[in-house]
């Protein structure tokens, strides 16, 4: 069995971040990115791709015709990613609006693709064919009261005994309730 030392010693935990930097970079960011990176104590640092140049890239809206550059980067020491973005930014003297610090498993990084076909939620019959309610209001006071008429039957079947009250159904117009303001004869 192994000593909790050995134990600690070999659970070394890191952490890793993607860059991405919008526009065209000298030849010498990606060897001062590294050097940068070292006081974080940089266990892996990889270049992952440059994308062709896009009138909208992807991340950056402010942007236009520019490429983006992506670097994975895997340290153990812990950083924030607004921290590095900042820090980026400020040694490299960038503006905000050109670089994004997220890590490789966010959502909006992984690309879901799908072999199925696409089946539309919605009917795109213009007949509305499989309507169900032809001929039938969906709507006013005949509608309404079918509708307790329905609950007041599904109450009763289902026979639970926390339900307080009978109910009572009362026709429309036919309400057997007092005027609030009284008579004055």
């Amino acid at each position: 069995m192994k000593t909790f030392k050995e134990f600690l010693a070999e659970s070394t935990k890191t952490y890793m971040a993607r860059v991405k930097v919008a526009g065209e970079l000298s030849k010498e960011f990606e060897s001062e990115l590294k050097k940068m990176m070292e006081k974080y104590e940089t266990v892996s640092f990889k270049k992952v791709a440059t994308t062709p140049v896009q009138e909208h890239p992807h991340e950056f809206p402010r942007l236009k015709n520019q490429e983006v550059t992506i670097f994975d980067i895997e340290t153990t020491y812990p950083m924030s990613f607004q921290m590095l973005e900042q820090n980026i930014c400020d040694t490299f003297g960038l503006s905000q609006d050109h670089i994004r610090v997220k890590h490789p498993a966010d959502p909006t990084e992984t690309e879901e693709t799908s072999d199925k076909e696409y089946v539309t939620k919605l009917s795109t019959d213009p007949e509305y064919k499989d309507d169900t309610s032809i001929g039938k209001p969906l709507y006013g006071d005949e509608y309404n009261m079918s509708l307790f008429k329905e609950l007041l039957k599904n109450r009763k079947e289902s026979g639970r005994e926390d339900v307080q009250g009978s109910g009572k159904i009362i026709e429309a117009g036919k309400e057997d309730t007092a005027s609030p303001v009284p008579n004055s004869k």
